[in-house]
């Protein structure tokens, strides 16, 4: 409402009126003062300034001089709307990646222990592979260029005598060759006699029996497309004698080793050797066990598949290929190796394209040039 005032043409009815509203300060709202005054607060000002009007100039002065500095401070600060952490302002953003840190305490959490574990990884610029870029392509490159490498295309250099031809030409009779088992010697009184040979280039294949025919059934399921043409090889019977030591026993039935390779060196303590060839039961009665599942040292392959058990070979089941890969775990040598057992005199066992390699080799040996 405005102020009313009298003035010369005021009638003095309405002098009175305005006079009558006149009010006694007494009659002031106390509490609306006390309200005002608490919002205002008191005259206890900090600054120079002793009213409220010179102490808010004065701030304002001293925000003016101080404008550049808070400028300054709050870029190096940065955007609290750019913070990656959960926290939403700088001293709980510092307090959690703080937390983080001291959790990692089984990693390098110091430019120390940084550069030792970059110093055991090596340096990348050190690789030898053509792609340099980082380490994951490098292993990369590498396994790209061993998936090409598989057993057919490995040179693998066969120690068998003669390559497992089981024949030796001697040079006074070279028409004449003589047996040469290589790693096969006689043991238990068994004998080792030449059984079929395969002559290269004959239109039977020479002294043809139904042990090469079968042989060479085998061969070519295998791989071998080659039937009338290939080195020249023997297939040699073990006949088995009725010695009895280092007998084993399976499903209750007692088997003895029929040969020894008499103790020759193999290899290095803690490397592998492998023994393959072919193996013919030709007793009709007895089975003949491949491999001694209590010498944890050798592992056996049937047709390619490792058996848990020694393996028992019946006369029915034919030709089988044999891979028998040996651990020389505390010597240089392992006398009964490869390990074939039968259960006595009597029992002719049938060996062909024996192959012996170092290290763990998967290739079967087909007897081809």
């Amino acid at each position: 409402m405005p102020i009313q005032t009298v003035t010369n043409d005021t009638k003095f009815t309405t002098w009175k009126d305005i006079t009558n509203n006149i009010k006694d300060l007494s009659e002031l709202n106390q509490t609306n003062i006390v309200n005002t005054d608490t919002i205002i607060g008191n005259t206890s000002l900090s600054t120079s300034a002793t009213t409220l009007t010179t102490a808010i100039n004065e701030l304002y002065a001293d925000i003016n001089i101080n404008s550049g500095n808070i400028t300054t401070t709050n870029t190096n600060l940065g955007s609290l709307g750019s913070l990656s952490t959960p926290a939403i302002d700088f001293v709980t953003a510092i307090n959690y990646n703080d937390n983080r840190i001291g959790d990692l305490t089984s990693l390098p959490d110091n430019p120390v222990n940084v550069a030792l574990e970059l110093a055991k990884i090596g340096q990348i610029t050190n690789l030898t592979t053509i792609d340099k870029s980082d380490t994951v392509s490098a292993i990369n490159e590498l396994q790209s260029s061993l998936s090409v490498l598989t057993p057919s295309n490995l040179n693998h250099n066969n120690l068998e005598v003669n390559h497992g031809r089981f024949m030796v030409e001697t040079i006074l009779s070279p028409a004449s060759p003589t047996l040469d088992t290589g790693i096969f010697n006689t043991f238990n009184s068994s004998t080792i006699i030449a059984d079929d040979k395969f002559i290269d280039d004959n239109p039977t294949n020479g002294t043809v029996g139904t042990n090469m025919t079968t042989l060479l059934s085998k061969l070519s399921t295998n791989g071998r497309t080659q039937t009338a043409f290939g080195y020249e090889f023997y297939i040699i019977k073990l006949q088995s004698g009725g010695g009895t030591s280092n007998q084993i026993t399976v499903n209750a039935t007692n088997y003895y080793p029929q040969s020894v390779n008499n103790n020759i060196y193999l290899g290095k303590i803690g490397h592998k050797v492998t023994w393959q060839g072919y193996i013919k039961n030709d007793d009709v009665v007895n089975n003949v066990i491949i491999g001694d599942i209590t010498n944890t040292n050798i592992k056996t392959y049937i047709d390619n598949v490792l058996q848990v058990a020694s393996y028992e070979l019946s006369n029915a089941t034919g030709w089988v290929h044999v891979r028998q890969i040996l651990t020389l775990a505390d010597k240089e040598y392992e006398n009964i190796f490869p390990s074939i057992y039968s259960v006595g005199a009597g029992t002719d066992i049938l060996i062909s394209l024996s192959a012996l390699f170092e290290g763990d080799v998967n290739i079967e040996h087909l007897g081809l040039l």
